[in-house]
C-alpha cells in the first residue's frame, strides 16, 4: 500500500500550493503539440515559442539555442521558487532535479580544467547561479585542486571523491565523477519515496539515468579504473542493476544494448545507439503516463514536488527534442517525445 502523507500543520501549505498549482499548469504539455506541427518550419516555431510559458526568458529575436536554454532556464527558476517553502521531507527531491539541471554546467567546468581551456561565464547556462559561481571562481582560481574543493563545498562529495583519487584527470574523468555523483543522488532520493505515489515516477529517473551512463562509460571506451566508479554507483529501479553493473565493469557496449532492447518499459525495435534513444523514449512516456496520480497529493509532499518536477523535466527534454529536429528539419525525431 502507498504511504500516506499527513501534512505538516504549517502556514507554508497556504504559500506553497498556488506556486506548485501555477507550475503545474505551466507545464509546456499542449505547446509542445503545437511546435510538433513546425518542425521543418523554423520561423514559425520560433514564433510560437514566443507564446509558451518559457516566453519571458527568450531574447525579442530568438535563435533555436535560445529556445533550449530558455526552457532549462524556466524550469531552473521553477525549482529556486518553491524550493524554500517545502518541509523537509521533499527536500532531497528537490535538491535532486535541481542539481541535475546544474549537473551540466559543473562538469563543464571541471573538463576545462582538465584541458587547461579558459571557460567564460557566459559560454555555460546558468552563469548567475550561486552554486555554478561557486565552482569557476574555485576552478578559475585554483585550477584542479579549486574545482575539487568546489565539489565537496556544493556537497558533490562523490564527484570530489573520484576526481582526487585519480592520478590522471582528462574529460572523461569529470563526465564520470558527475555521472556516479548524480547516479548517487537518484539512489538517495528514490528512497526518500519509498512507498509513495511518486516512487514509480521517479524510478523512471532513475532507470533513465543508469541507461546513460552506462552507454558514456563503455560507448567512449573508458579505461577500467573509470569504469568501476559506474559500476560501483550503478543505482536502478526496474531495470536489472547487477547485470547492468557487471556489464558496464567489462566494457561490454555490445551486451548492453542487446539488453535494452527489451526492458520492463517496452521493446525497442532500432538498433545501435537508435535503440538507446527508443528505449529512454518509452520510459520517458511512461513516467508522463503515470505521473498524473502525484499531481492530486498534499502541496506539501514529495509525491507532489516529484510529480510536478518531473512533469516540468519532461517538457523541457521534450523541447530539447523539437528544436534538434528543427535544426534537421525532420519529423523522425518526434517519436522521441513523451508526448502521446
Amino acid at each position: 500500500m502507498p504511504r500516506v502523507y499527513h501534512m505538516p500543520r504549517t502556514g507554508g501549505y497556504a504559500y506553497t500550493a498556488p506556486k506548485l498549482r501555477l507550475l503545474r499548469f505551466a507545464s509546456l504539455e499542449r505547446d509542445l503539440q503545437t511546435l510538433a506541427q513546425y518542425v521543418t518550419n523554423p520561423q514559425v516555431f520560433l514564433q510560437t515559442a514566443k507564446s509558451t510559458s518559457i516566453a519571458p526568458y527568450l531574447p525579442e529575436s530568438p535563435s533555436l539555442d535560445d529556445v533550449e536554454k530558455a526552457a532549462w532556464r524556466f524550469y531552473l527558476e521553477g525549482i529556486l521558487d518553491v524550493e524554500p517553502s517545502l518541509p523537509g521531507e521533499a527536500q532531497p527531491i528537490v535538491q535532486f532535479y535541481k542539481y541535475y539541471v546544474l549537473a551540466s554546467d559543473i562538469a563543464k567546468i571541471g573538463k576545462a580544467v582538465a584541458e587547461n581551456i579558459v571557460l567564460r561565464l557566459k559560454d555555460l547556462l546558468f552563469p548567475d547561479e550561486e552554486e555554478v559561481l561557486l565552482a569557476y571562481r574555485a576552478a578559475t582560481e585554483r585550477g584542479l585542486v579549486g574545482f575539487i574543493e568546489g565539489l565537496q563545498k556544493l556537497g558533490f562529495k562523490t564527484a570530489a571523491k573520484i576526481v582526487s583519487e585519480l592520478e590522471t584527470v582528462d574529460r572523461r574523468a569529470i563526465e564520470t565523477a558527475i555521472d556516479a555523483e548524480v547516479l548517487h543522488r537518484a539512489k538517495t532520493a528514490l528512497h526518500t519515496l519509498k512507498g509513495t505515489l511518486a516512487e514509480q515516477v521517479f524510478g523512471c529517473r532513475v532507470d533513465i539515468i543508469a541507461i546513460r551512463a552506462s552507454v558514456n562509460a563503455c560507448l567512449y571506451k573508458l579505461p577500467e579504473e573509470l569504469r568501476k566508479y559506474i559500476a560501483g554507483y550503478m543505482s536502478t529501479y526496474r531495470l536489472d542493476k547487477q547485470k547492468l553493473a557487471e556489464l558496464v565493469a567489462m566494457g561490454d557496449i555490445e551486451s548492453i544494448l542487446a539488453t535494452m532492447r527489451e526492458t520492463p518499459y517496452g521493446v525497442a525495435s532500432g538498433s545501435g545507439l537508435a535503440l538507446i534513444d527508443e528505449q529512454v523514449s518509452l520510459i520517458r512516456k511512461f513516467a508522463r503516463k503515470i505521473l498524473i496520480r502525484c499531481l492530486a497529493t498534499s502541496p506539501l509532499s514529495p509525491c507532489l514536488a516529484t510529480g510536478v518536477l518531473e512533469l516540468l523535466l519532461l517538457d523541457v527534454e521534450d523541447i530539447a527534442i523539437l528544436t534538434a529536429a528543427v535544426y534537421r528539419r525532420s519529423t523522425d525525431m518526434l517519436t522521441r517525445l513523451s508526448i502521446s
